[in-house]
C-alpha cells in the first residue's frame, strides 16, 4: 500500500514573493513527521515554472494526491479560488484551505 500523499500549493498570482512560503513548509513537515508524501508548489516563487493554473493542475494530476492544501491570502483569494474550482475536477481529493482569518461572507464549498 503507497502512503498517503499530500500536495501542497500557493496559487500564482501577479505578485513573486521574494522569500518562501512557511506556512506550506511548517504543514510538510508535520505531514512528513506522519509518513505522508508531500509535494509543495509554491507558484509565486521567482523560479516557479507556472506560467498558468493548467499547469498545475497537470503536475497535481500527475502525483495522484489523497490530500490538496491551498493557501488563500486576501489579497489574491480569487486566484486560489480559480485553482481550487479547476482542481475540484480531480477524484478523491479533499481540498483545505490556510487561512490567517476568513471573513469573506461566503463559503469556498459555495464556489465547487
Amino acid at each position: 500500500m503507497r502512503p498517503l500523499r499530500a500536495i501542497l500549493i500557493q496559487a500564482p498570482s501577479p505578485k513573486t514573493s521574494n522569500s518562501p512560503h512557511l506556512g506550506l513548509g511548517y504543514l510538510g513537515a508535520i505531514l512528513k513527521a506522519k509518513e505522508v508524501e508531500v509535494k509543495i508548489i509554491d507558484a509565486t516563487a521567482p523560479y516557479a515554472r507556472y506560467d498558468n493554473m493548467e499547469e498545475i493542475f497537470k503536475e497535481v494530476k500527475l502525483f495522484k494526491p489523497d490530500l490538496i492544501g491551498i493557501t488563500i491570502t486576501t489579497l489574491f483569494s480569487v486566484f486560489s479560488y480559480d485553482l481550487i474550482r479547476l482542481l475540484s475536477k480531480l477524484d478523491c481529493i479533499i481540498p483545505l484551505s490556510a487561512l490567517p482569518r476568513f471573513d469573506f461572507g461566503f463559503s469556498v464549498s459555495s464556489l465547487l
